[in-house]
Order: C-alpha cells, then sequence, then structure tokens
C-alpha cells in the first residue's frame, strides 16, 4: 500500500455547510471571525477559512465527500427543528451516523490537533521507532533505524480517514441528541470544531458539535461507568431539550479557553465579543484533555501495514510489546519536548 498523491485543491477541515449555520443574518455565506490572538473580529466568507491546499490526500478527500454528502442532509432536518422522533428510522441511523462519522473525521484533519498538527507525527514516529529499537537491543538485535523510520513515517503519510471511522470502541453504543439555544443566546464554533470530553484514562466519552447559531448535537457512549453528560440532555432522543444560557456561554467559553482554535466564528460580533468576556473557569470541564498523540498511535499500531514490513525480527518485536508502552512513551516525549 502505497500512500496516494497529495490534492493540491483548497480543502475545509470545516465543511462549508457546517459554517453557513453560524452565518451572518441574510448572507450566510459570510462569518463573523475572531482571532483569539489579537482579539480582532472581521467578515470573511466562509469559503475562504478553516481550509488549506493538501489537506487530505485524494483518498481521504473522496471518502469526506461521501460522509459529507449524508451529514448534510442530517444537519438540514436538525436546524429546522425537526424531532428525531419524527425522522424516519433510515434518516436518524443514517444521518447522525454520518455527523458522528463527520466530527471524528474533523478530529485527525484539524491541522491544530489532528495528524498534521504541529510535532504529532515525529513525536508519534520517534516514540515507536524508539520503542522498537530499544527492546530489540535489549534482545541482542539491530535495525536498521533510518530505513524502518522511513517506513512508519509513510504510514502515517496523511491517510488518516484510511482508518475506519466506526472503529472506536464498537462495542460501546452512542447515544445522540439535539440541544437548543435559548432566545436571545447563541452558539459560536471555532476552528478546532469539535469539543472531545474523555475519562481520565484518555476514552473519549462525549463528543459536542455546534450545527447552527441555535443548535448543537451530542454524541455520548452508552456506558455504565464514566458516563459523560452535557447539562439538559435527557435520556430520550428530542430536539425539545432547550440549554439554559449558562450553559451556551460555558460552551461558547469553552473555544476561547481551551481549544487549540486560533478563530471562532459566529453570526454577530456581540456573540463573539461574550464568549471572550466569559472567565476560564465558566469554559466546560474536561476531566482529561485531548491526546492526540495516542490515539494516532493506536491508529498507526492498527494498521495492516505494520503486518507487511521486510524484517521478520521487527514483526516479532512489535507483536509482544503492549500497547501501554508505546504510548506511554509518546507521552513522555510530549512532555520532555514541552519542557524544553
Amino acid at each position: 500500500m502505497t500512500p496516494s498523491t497529495w490534492n493540491d485543491t483548497n480543502q475545509h477541515w470545516i465543511p462549508q455547510f457546517l459554517l453557513k449555520g453560524f452565518g451572518r443574518s441574510g448572507n450566510v455565506s459570510s462569518v463573523y471571525e475572531l482571532d483569539k490572538r489579537t482579539m480582532a473580529i472581521a467578515v470573511r466568507k466562509v469559503s475562504e477559512v478553516a481550509s488549506r491546499r493538501g489537506l487530505v490526500t485524494e483518498q481521504d478527500d473522496s471518502r469526506l465527500q461521501k460522509i459529507e454528502k449524508v451529514a448534510a442532509e442530517a444537519m438540514t432536518l436538525v436546524r429546522k427543528g425537526t424531532d428525531i422522533e419524527n425522522m424516519r428510522a433510515g434518516d436518524v441511523m443514517d444521518g447522525f451516523g454520518a455527523l458522528h462519522a463527520l466530527a471524528k473525521a474533523m478530529e485527525p484533519i484539524n491541522p491544530y490537533v489532528g495528524v498534521n498538527a504541529q510535532g504529532s507525527r515525529t513525536t508519534v514516529v520517534d516514540a515507536f521507532v524508539e520503542t522498537v529499537k530499544e527492546t530489540m537491543e535489549q534482545n541482542g538485535k539491530t535495525i536498521d533505524e533510518r530505513d524502518f523510520r522511513k517506513y512508519v513515517d509513510g504510514i502515517l503519510n496523511h491517510e488518516v480517514l484510511s482508518f475506519p471511522l466506526d472503529s472506536d470502541h464498537p462495542h460501546l453504543m452512542w447515544d445522540f441528541h439535539v440541544h437548543i439555544a435559548p432566545d436571545g443566546e447563541y452558539f459560536v464554533i471555532g476552528d478546532s470544531p469539535v469539543i472531545t470530553i474523555r475519562s481520565a484514562d484518555g476514552l473519549p466519552l462525549q463528543r459536542i458539535l455546534p450545527v447552527s447559531s441555535k443548535r448543537i448535537v451530542t454524541f455520548t457512549y452508552n456506558w455504565p461507568r464514566g458516563r459523560a453528560r452535557i447539562l439538559g440532555e435527557t435520556d430520550t432522543p428530542t430536539t425539545s431539550s432547550t440549554l439554559t444560557s449558562d450553559v451556551v456561554r460555558s460552551l461558547n467559553a469553552h473555544y476561547f479557553h481551551r481549544t487549540n482554535s486560533q478563530y471562532i466564528y459566529g453570526r454577530n460580533e456581540t456573540i463573539l465579543k461574550r464568549s471572550v468576556l466569559q472567565p476560564k473557569e465558566w469554559a466546560i470541564d474536561e476531566s482529561a484533555s485531548a491526546d492526540y498523540d495516542s490515539d494516532l498511535m493506536l491508529e498507526l499500531l492498527a494498521n495492516p501495514m505494520l503486518g507487511t514490513y521486510q524484517d521478520a525480527d521487527i514483526r516479532g518485536t512489535i507483536g509482544l510489546l503492549p500497547v501501554s508502552r508505546f504510548i506511554a512513551r509518546t507521552r513522555w516525549l510530549r512532555i520532555k519536548s514541552s519542557k524544553e
């Protein structure tokens, strides 16, 4: 398997149809943009933000377009206020499945935290190679480090969506809910758009995706231990769950204080300024920060390409090592680099 050629078109890590849900009144093709570094607010065209050339490969771009098509249809129903209970069964399962797949896909292609984030791929490759090399040497064996590093780096060569999107703990079920902002309140969205709540050991428990200025969708593991709930969520999937003003403002504050977003988008200047003024303590609590390095390491270990490396000794060593050893090394390297 050879990584496919870069697609050199201008690609969006936040789909344009999603950003249009936060568009200006009377012109959804443009949004108000807050620059977190300068605090300046400007009007920007949706087609010009949250995008860059060569974001994903042609293979991933093709798959992402298929996900977006179904997700866009479901998002239209949600924005219209259609009750989930009144949707056809196929619309619910396919639509919300696509919305969740979209949320999961936006995490790895996000250039601030995903596979192309500064340092993530390098850290994972270094940790992987060092762990294998160290174990090989302890057993009196050698490794062509340069060749092996090149091979491992090639596996992570931007084929971020080639991994099954439904492989994330398939034995656990997701509950989905739609939440509405009360009168006078509006959601914003950052260019690091997906808010993922994790358990203390890094397991994703809930993903939160704003789909418009008035509605968000949550995907929560239906798991007895460590179940995460957003305030106002009920056990019955319905669009009748209206959040309080405090919850809406805490979500908005989260983009400014706790995510890697560089820009925040909203339907007007007032709501953007308000999100900035919220105290950091108002941002929703995360029991553990996102650990994309570990997520990426797990994707690497699950990749079938590892089983085709030419050195049988290395293949055998990888198979005998516990996953925790690889992940521990990535975390150690990340902490080390942050202190230097």
